[in-house]
């Protein structure tokens, strides 16, 4: 199945983006690992913090 991923990367660096800027510092290192994931990688992050990836599919 095809995924938008530069969505999905997009998306996952605003949620992990916000957190850190609220203070939770340990979010940077989640920033860090998003931008350097490779697509199946992203994919299982996604699973793993509950975003519903059908809106992705392409």
């Amino acid at each position: 199945m095809n995924y938008d991923m530069e969505r999905m990367r997009k998306d996952l660096l605003d949620y992990f983006g916000t957190a850190m800027m609220s203070g939770f510092s340990m979010a940077m290192v989640d920033v860090l690992t998003i931008e350097r994931s490779s697509d199946a990688e992203l994919l299982k992050i996604a699973e793993r913090t509950g975003m519903d990836i059908r809106r992705y599919r392409l």
